[in-house]
């Protein structure tokens, strides 16, 4: 029985799809059709507005595209604050103090920062627990900027770890 309901719906299937190609061939010999019956000059105007309203349409649903893809999120305030405090205790020296206070940071950040973000912060703080070799920590400092930016819609194109540390002009070291 389930053999035969699925020869049927197999069946259905083509002939559906034979119905669907025997449609769009009738509609495209209509079109040419009607294409014969018009001057050339006018058959030469239809065309270009076509495919003008056919590239307004490519345009729109590219812009609707992108807005759901997200580039245009909404950043919490929570999440900038954070992140603004984090470089406000990076650019003092890092010492054991400081060190603690990035550490303490981490129930905020693992509500409020992104994934990529979270994934750098806690790398980092694993270096300063360790107490690392200061330019390890100051370089996985750079990736977590460079996270943070992005989280936060800027474009890191053309900034790499090099030119932000030329930026930030600071080299801390970890006691």
């Amino acid at each position: 029985m389930k053999q035969l309901g699925n020869f049927l719906a197999v069946i259905l299937v083509v002939g559906i799809l034979a119905g669907m190609g025997w449609a769009g061939y009738l509609g495209i010999t209509f079109l040419v059709d009607q294409f014969e019956l018009i001057s050339p000059a006018v058959g030469a105007t239809v065309s270009i507005l076509s495919v003008a309203i056919l590239l307004g349409a490519l345009l729109i649903a590219a812009s609707i595209r992108s807005l759901d893809r997200g580039d245009d999120k909404v950043v919490h305030p929570e999440k900038a604050v954070l992140y603004n405090r984090l470089m406000e205790i990076w650019s003092a020296e890092i010492d054991r103090e400081s060190a603690r206070e990035i550490m303490e940071l981490k129930h905020p950040m693992l509500l409020w920062a992104g994934d990529r973000v979270l994934s750098e912060f806690l790398d980092l703080n694993e270096l300063l627990e360790n107490h690392s070799d200061p330019s390890q920590t100051a370089d996985q400092f750079l990736s977590l900027l460079q996270a943070m930016r992005k989280d936060l819609g800027a474009h890191n194109r053309g900034f790499d770890a090099d030119r932000l540390a030329s930026v930030m002009q600071t080299s801390p070291s970890a006691d």
